[in-house]
């Protein structure tokens, strides 16, 4: 980092010398155009090629690697082309794997394909949506998640659990897009700007959002166990617990999210003083499932371990607005 002296010319005109390695570094000369652009936070961006075009950014994966996580990653790091290549033939099965793992990913489409060669491309732009739309719609299908599980554990409906399991896919989807959003900003002043988002609320988001996805993931465990109770009637003050405990996670977390969007702090102090109404609930759901035949207290356990996770999750949440 260096650290240089305004100057002030002709009694009004304010300027700063540039770095010598820099200006060589871009190739600029007397004359060149450079673009400043204004952050949130007061910075001063200095942009000398605002006027190329974006040029794609392409990555090449053998597919005798863990192809599958590097696609993942390669899309997360904001490639814009992904080619997977292979010394033989690829097979059908693993033709099947990379058709699997790009509906996962948003935007992302399979633009040529030979017997030796896929190629991918993200024909979604990182500036295409804004990021605070993103985690709105990801809380949206969390909360629908964590609502239906806990409808389907008072009904006993095993075929609506099932539903909240496939649409965590959804989630995870929207979740690779912000993270691929964030790392985009980070990288590109320029993306940075049409986002209008700075580094500290991409870190902010980053944490948000994963702690909706895991949300998602605690709503697809009461699911999964509504499916082993196998309609096993669950007493009656213990689900009343768990609906009371419910409908305060899903207060904490709506009220989480929109402290952080709208970095109101008023609404996060109300979230985190729900937090301690919901402990008080947990010890004493945990004392009443204690009570219950191993064979069933195994799974309201966890369903009571998920709605635990999901006020600590929100509230973190909530901590982001301060």
């Amino acid at each position: 980092m260096e650290v240089r002296r305004l100057q002030k010319t002709g009694g009004s005109t304010f300027f700063i010398s540039l770095p010598k390695q820099w200006i060589k570094n871009m190739g600029l000369k007397q004359g060149d155009p450079i673009a400043i652009y204004v952050v949130k936070d007061g910075r001063l961006i200095l942009d000398p090629r605002y006027g190329e075009h974006e040029q794609l950014k392409t990555a090449v994966i053998d597919i005798e690697q863990d192809f599958s996580r590097e696609i993942i990653a390669k899309y997360l790091y904001g490639f814009d082309i992904i080619e997977i290549k292979s010394k033989s033939r690829i097979s059908r099965e693993d033709r099947k794997t990379i058709k699997n793992i790009i509906q996962r990913l948003i935007g992302v489409e399979i633009i040529e394909e030979n017997s030796r060669r896929i190629v991918l491309q993200c024909l979604i732009s990182p500036t295409s949506l804004p990021m605070d739309k993103s985690l709105k719609r990801m809380y949206l299908i969390t909360s629908k998640m964590h609502e239906d599980s806990m409808i389907a554990l008072a009904e006993n409906d095993t075929e609506l659990a099932e539903t909240i399991i496939h649409r965590d896919e959804e989630v995870d989807r929207l979740y690779f897009l912000v993270v691929r959003q964030i790392r985009a900003a980070l990288q590109n002043p320029y993306v940075a700007r049409k986002l209008e988002t700075t580094q500290l609320e991409c870190l902010d988001y980053r944490i948000a959002a994963k702690n909706i996805e895991a949300i998602a993931d605690c709503a697809v465990t009461i699911a999964e166990k509504v499916l082993l109770l196998n309609r096993e009637k669950v007493p009656q003050n213990i689900l009343e617990q768990m609906q009371e405990l419910s409908k305060i996670a899903q207060k904490i977390h709506k009220l989480a999210l929109s402290a952080l969007l709208k970095k109101n702090t008023q609404l996060a102090v109300e979230a985190l003083n729900c937090k301690q109404e919901a402990i008080k609930i947990v010890e004493e759901l945990n004392a009443k499932i204690l009570k219950q035949q191993l064979n069933i207290a195994v799974h309201l356990s966890a369903i009571a371990d998920a709605l635990n996770k999901i006020v600590t999750y929100a509230a973190d949440i909530a901590d982001l607005a301060f």
